[in-house]
């Protein structure tokens, strides 16, 4: 849901990607320090959900691109969907030099739901239009 806000075509015309859950295995998923989003970060042994979206084409990337901060660093990981199939995945990472950045608690998507969801897509929308609104350079 919070992908189709920021990177869907002309003010979420698209109002949904073809998507999956997947399980992300090695990796956790950490509340940032001050802030209602989480983190991903390689943990062996560790696993956590996701979702994959399956239709972004490089536009929407692009836009994703911007978005994300120096914070993160985008990699490719191979991920697990609900009937057992090996799927590449481009996701974006906290690597372990920015640890510090995480807090040291797990990020309820459920809470965010409550409490944060509303505001953060509003943030999308607006960071989606100025980005629009630039030419997209």
């Amino acid at each position: 849901e919070i992908g189709v806000r920021l990177v869907g075509s002309e003010m979420c015309i698209r109002d949904s990607f073809k998507s999956l859950d997947i399980i992300i295995r090695d990796y956790e998923r950490f509340a940032l320090e001050g802030k209602s989003y989480p983190g991903l970060i390689y943990s062996p042994n560790k696993t956590t959900l996701g979702r994959a979206y399956l239709d972004l084409d490089e536009d929407d990337l692009k836009i994703l691109d911007r978005f994300e901060d120096d914070l993160y660093q985008k990699e490719e990981l191979i991920v697990d969907t609900a009937d057992r199939k090996k799927l590449t995945a481009v996701a974006y990472v906290v690597p372990a030099r920015n640890r510090n950045a995480l807090s040291d608690k797990p990020w309820d998507p459920e809470e965010f739901s409550r409490g944060k969801l509303t505001r953060y897509i509003e943030n999308c929308q607006k960071f989606r239009q100025a980005y629009l609104s630039k030419g997209s350079s």
